[in-house]
């Protein structure tokens, strides 16, 4: 599951892996960067600043009913309902609604029955948004991000789905509220401040009161830190380019040290974080620039899951959602030659499985492509073909 996306992404050129620190677990869902794709419009109503909570409003249930059979490892597997313009998901919770924004400026969230679009009375006092990033939702359905007006202008806000609650500037005037990244279960929101030209962490309670996240401490830190992730239980996740080229990856629960959990000396590696649990760790997609030549062409990617006890290199395959449990998913490479689409796949205890053979998907008119986002109750939502067309799933694992 995700949170942050505005502030979420390539975190830098990593090798020389190290770790260090600790974190303490604490309860609640885990947080992966979303993926994003415009999908097509397939018997949904609702335009775009608009409610919709018609149940299976484009919902679809795929035929023959999986888990039908004792032996089926699947109990539901359905293609979420679309907005018209399409929707770009973010983040899931452990009730399986989803967060995202539809047409890259409307939150919305979506469930296996409906979905709901922010209509500009609801998301009132914000003015009708013209670009949105949607950070996250937590398990009661709370959504939190920023949002850009036409006249230029960032609002940073709450969303319940019915009520929008400004998140409040610091009161200490050298800091400047950049961005939210996320809402955990206790609704704190995870920011991005600006110190001046150094970039500083912190969480807002509902209260409004920030607790801000305290320095690295590292000489060769060069700007600052930057906040990618927050799990539902408060671990943000996030990370800080040092003058030498590296970079140092920490977790932090407001109230506590932050702790660097990975760090780079050499830069080697692309990678990028793509999620958080609540036990502190941290999940890396790897892309390993060849050196031969000077080219840009990468080897195939591999995940790293770091944390405070080390760091365990994952199988080849594009690693992207985590939970509290370690399981892990992404996609791997079709082991047809001639296929480009690639295959979702579930890792759990130390074995990866293809979700489509696993899943025998094709029996019930899937082709699970892309698994972004894991909760802790098995529930997988990502990005596949279903009649024909491209369409997010919610997959629920028995």
């Amino acid at each position: 599951m995700k949170a942050g996306w505005a502030a979420a992404g390539l975190v830098g050129i990593l090798s020389a892996c190290g770790g260090g620190g600790s974190t303490t677990p604490s309860s609640g869902a885990p947080r992966s960067t979303g993926g994003s794709i415009n999908l097509p419009t397939t018997g949904t109503s609702g335009t775009p600043g608009t409610s919709t909570d018609t149940p299976n409003a484009g919902a679809d249930t795929s035929p023959p009913a999986p888990g039908s059979t004792p032996s089926s490892p699947v109990a539901m597997v359905v293609a979420y309902p679309n907005p018209p313009l399409g929707m770009f998901l973010t983040d899931l919770n452990d009730n399986g609604h989803a967060a995202g924004f539809s047409d890259y400026t409307t939150p919305l969230s979506v469930s296996a029955q409906n979905y709901h679009v922010a209509t500009v009375e609801n998301f009132a006092p914000i003015p009708v948004p013209t670009q949105t990033n949607a950070g996250s939702n937590n398990d009661a359905g709370v959504m939190a991000g920023s949002s850009t007006d036409a006249a230029g202008q960032t609002w940073h806000w709450r969303w319940d789905g019915a009520t929008t609650t400004p998140v409040p500037a610091p009161t200490d005037r050298s800091l400047t509220l950049a961005s939210v990244i996320g809402i955990d279960n206790a609704s704190r929101v995870a920011v991005q401040l600006w110190e001046g030209s150094l970039r500083r962490v912190a969480s807002v309670d509902a209260a409004g009161r920030y607790t801000v996240m305290p320095a690295l401490g590292d000489a060769n830190d060069v700007n600052g830190e930057n906040a990618n992730l927050v799990s539902n239980g408060g671990v943000i996740a996030g990370y800080a380019r040092l003058g030498n080229g590296g970079t140092s990856i920490f977790t932090w629960t407001p109230g506590q040290m932050p702790r660097i959990v990975f760090t780079d000396s050499m830069g080697v590696c692309g990678c990028s974080i793509r999620s958080v649990n609540d036990q502190g760790q941290v999940l890396l997609d790897v892309q390993t620039p060849r050196s031969a030549g000077g080219g840009t062409t990468r080897d195939p990617a591999y995940g790293l899951l770091v944390s405070s006890t080390g760091v365990t290199r994952l199988p080849l395959g594009n690693h992207w959602g985590l939970n509290n449990a370690g399981e892990i998913v992404g996609a791997i490479s079709s082991s047809n030659a001639d296929d480009r689409y690639p295959s979702g796949f579930w890792l759990v205890n130390g074995q990866i499985r293809d979700l489509n053979d696993y899943t025998q998907a094709a029996s019930f008119g899937w082709r699970f492509g892309l698994a972004k986002f894991i909760n802790n109750r098995k529930q997988i939502v990502g990005t596949g073909i279903f009649n024909g067309q491209e369409r997010w799933f919610l997959l629920t694992l028995k």
